[in-house]
């Protein structure tokens, strides 16, 4: 009996197309971002997929492309795939994998990528197109990409190494190593996307007027933006995003900023509104359609710089602050926004002049701190309030850091970071908002981590001492009697009311915990099940190149390893942040 013969390439073709692709046929990709010149990405969503075309023209091994966490975005927690050709330059592989660490990452127990093509370029460069599912279901070793109007925060690198078979792929080293921000589903960025509002009426500079940094470590300087030269006082309009503006000279100094609004002319009175907070490394922020934050009753705006300048230089000199966007006249949104600041807010745990309080000390090892707005607080509120977003903050030792909201003793939201980077630190949000109801509890608790390498650290406003806190956009915003704490800070005294506003009425506690196995943190565990978003449960995916065209394999993930072997945690490579 004749058997038909089958070519091999027949065979690759029949593989890709059980798996759901077929080999050079790509989707006509309708988004673009260009990871740095000679860096690409284009993709395409279609319904539950997203295939995605990866290039670079220089001359590379491999080259990866990661999805950080949320809030984060570092290689710790980032999800990860791996690839590059075997040593004969011509049969690819692929692993999905992902980070923990800044060290090599792990192969997931669920690879689900796959290759729809793979071309050699002749610069040396290569170019690959894959397909993976929005959200594989893998949830402990993937990230899903949301449509949540929040911007995914990516990674990027490539090595110029050889062909790295089985696996065993170097180090791209600091200079090929990228970090940006992209929306899958809204290929604005984030100033276009305030820049086509339709009711977009024009923007507001508040900056620094060439303030020179003092020659100490941490300086906190506050500059007021009077009635009488400021370009919004007097407009009847809504403030429907902000952007920080950082000079680039001296971005590297700047810790945060916190921008206020004001009813007196001259920053003068003590019920301002805090209407917005950055650090290096945010995007703009825009507000979601319909809402804003009116500013027919602010007369004056005040900026917080928080400046780090551990080496004590002199002559820094610095114009960073924020640009306000804002409707046209009389064009109010409906949905009125506040900020309100969860956690430790005036940071009551640190050292206080005049009295015998000294500052909280952060113990060896890990350790556990929650900082409570107990249920008769949030009863008092003039009514619930729906979060749009979260900034959880603090400094160098934290590690992760979350906040819970109970309801009858029940939790009923947590916003969590498991791997939190001081250096990445972002807002983070969700499709819809949640509800924080009068009388629930709202807890914010920070994990931290010294050893001999941090040294001793304390509670405080320096950029080496700690914090604990989450500044959270809500609606609709509280009248102008309540303060921005809402009742939710602590005072080293205790619980009690230390003003008209009654905003000191929290409580705090801690506990040293046994090790990293105590953090609350889940990804990275075994998945329960393989997932169906492509190429099966095997660890490492093989794929036979087809005859003239070579599929290439794609590091799909956080191929970052340590930032700098040398680098002191108490000194970090601020100069590396992107700016929002």
């Amino acid at each position: 009996m004749m058997v038909p013969h089958v070519s091999m390439l027949a065979m690759a073709t029949c593989l890709l197309a059980l798996l759901g692709v077929v080999a050079g046929v790509s989707p006509v990709y309708d988004r673009s971002h260009q990871i740095t010149p000679g860096f690409t990405l284009d993709w395409k969503v279609s319904g539950e997929w997203i295939n995605i075309k990866l290039e670079t023209d220089t001359n590379a091994g491999w080259m990866g492309f990661g999805i950080g966490e949320m809030g984060s975005g570092s290689m710790p927690g980032a999800d990860i795939v791996v690839c590059s050709f075997e040593s004969d330059g011509v049969t690819p592989w692929v692993s999905d994998r992902y980070a923990l660490d800044f060290v090599k990452p792990k192969e997931d127990t669920s690879q689900d990528w796959v290759i729809v093509s793979g071309t050699r370029l002749t610069s040396g460069g290569m170019s690959c197109e894959l397909r993976r599912k929005l959200d594989t279901g893998d949830s402990a070793q993937d990230r899903a990409i949301k449509d949540d109007g929040m911007m995914t925060r990516v990674l990027f690198a490539h090595s110029t190494s050889g062909y790295v078979p089985n696996g065993d792929f170097a180090y791209h080293t600091p200079a090929n190593r990228y970090l940006s921000q992209i929306n899958f589903f809204n290929s604005d960025d984030p100033v276009q996307q305030l820049l086509n509002h339709p009711h977009y009426g024009g923007s507001a500079d508040f900056l620094n007027d060439a303030y020179t940094i003092p020659a100490s470590g941490t300086t906190y300087y506050k500059h007021c933006f009077p009635e009488s030269t400021n370009s919004l006082a007097g407009l009847n309009t809504s403030i429907i995003g902000v952007e920080p503006v950082y000079h680039g000279a001296t971005k590297a100094h700047v810790h945060h900023l916190v921008l206020f609004a004001h009813s007196s002319p001259d920053c003068s009175d003590y019920n301002a509104k805090q209407i917005y907070a950055s650090t290096p490394g945010q995007l703009a922020l825009v507000y979601p359609a319909n809402s804003g934050v009116d500013t027919k009753n602010f007369r004056s705006y005040q900026v917080e710089f928080h400046y780090d300048n551990p080496e004590q230089l002199s002559g820094k000199v610095d114009s960073s602050g924020v640009r306000m966007y804002y409707t046209t006249e009389d064009t109010l949104m409906p949905t009125k926004l506040g900020y309100m600041v969860f956690g430790d807010p005036a940071v009551s745990t640190q050292a206080h002049q005049g009295t015998t309080h000294v500052a909280e000390q952060v113990p060896m090892g890990y350790s556990r701190y929650d900082f409570t707005c107990p249920s008769s607080v949030t009863a008092d509120w003039p009514h619930d309030i729906n979060i749009i977003a979260d900034f959880l903050h603090m400094h160098e030792v934290g590690v992760s850091i979350e906040m819970t909201v109970k309801r009858g003793g029940a939790v009923v939201k947590t916003r969590r970071i498991q791997y939190y980077q001081f250096e990445m630190q972002n807002t983070v949000g969700d499709s819809e908002p949640y509800v924080i109801k009068r009388g629930d509890e709202v807890t914010v608790t920070c994990y931290f981590h010294t050893d001999a390498s941090t040294g001793t650290r304390v509670f405080g406003l320096g950029s080496r001492d700690e914090m604990c806190m989450n500044f959270a956009v809500y609606y609709p915003a509280f009248g102008p009697t309540v303060g921005h704490y809402a009742g939710c800070a602590t005072n080293y005294k205790g619980r009690f009311d230390w003003n008209t506003n009654n905003d000191y009425r929290g409580t705090w506690s801690k506990q040293t915990l046994a090790g990293e196995e105590n953090l609350p943190r889940s990804f990275g565990q075994a998945s329960s099940a393989s997932s169906s978003g492509g190429g099966g449960s095997s660890s490492t995916v093989i794929i036979a190149a087809a005859a003239g065209s070579a599929l290439v394999a794609v590091v799909i993930g956080a191929i970052l390893y340590k930032r700098h072997n040398n680098r002191s945690r108490s000194n970090p490579d601020k100069s590396r942040a992107t700016a929002f």
